[in-house]
């Protein structure tokens, strides 16, 4: 969404999203006649896109999310600070075909898939399991944010914290984060009782 000036007095609001769902209010001057809103277009029929997880993708983020995460990093770097990136076990509309081979989401006993209401656009996401597809794709999202991290000049520092406190029991400490100094760096959470 961005606004210009398109006339005397005119200030021209553009979105692209297709679910407009805020509210213009035009406030009163001290000592001046409220102005008035002129709405034009269909903002009440769009549709969302579908956003979905593409695992055949060469690069697994999306070249926008790449951009801002390089910015980002960029930033930090710049700054002197580290930052720590962590991804969630929980994907939006993952490529789940209900197949052994291919059931990229958690199933409860029933075969229904736990799903959460992520607040933006009516997106649901799933909480994913462990598939080797799924990993697969897991471990390319990591390993592209730590190139994008190095090529900030940064120390990659990513935190594996669902995919190994959750589901991986058999393990004698549970790792929290892995960090790519020399020596490596492996964080454990801290256990209270």
């Amino acid at each position: 969404m961005w606004a210009e000036k398109t006339g005397s007095g005119q200030i021209t609001i553009h979105t692209r999203t297709p679910n407009w769902g805020d509210i213009l209010t035009v406030p009163s001057p001290q000592g001046s006649a409220a102005g008035t809103i002129t709405i034009s277009g269909n903002l009440d029929k769009g549709e969302d896109g579908l956003c979905q997880v593409d695992p055949s993708a060469s690069i697994p983020i999306s070249f926008p999310v790449r951009q801002w995460h390089s910015d980002l990093f960029g930033q930090v770097a710049a700054a002197g600070l580290l930052i720590t990136t962590a991804f969630s076990m929980e994907l939006v509309n993952p490529p789940d075909d209900d197949t052994v081979a291919n059931a990229w989401q958690a199933r409860f006993y029933d075969g229904t898939s736990p799903t959460t209401d992520t607040g933006f656009a009516h997106l649901l996401s799933s909480q994913c399991a462990f598939i080797p597809n799924m990993t697969a794709f897991q471990e390319s999202v990591y390993t592209t944010m730590a190139s994008l991290q190095n090529d900030a000049g940064l120390t990659p520092c990513l935190q594996f914290g669902e995919f190994l406190w959750w589901f991986y029991s058999s393990m004698s400490q549970p790792v929290f984060s892995c960090c790519s100094t020399d020596p490596v760096t492996i964080g454990v959470p801290v256990l209270t009782e």
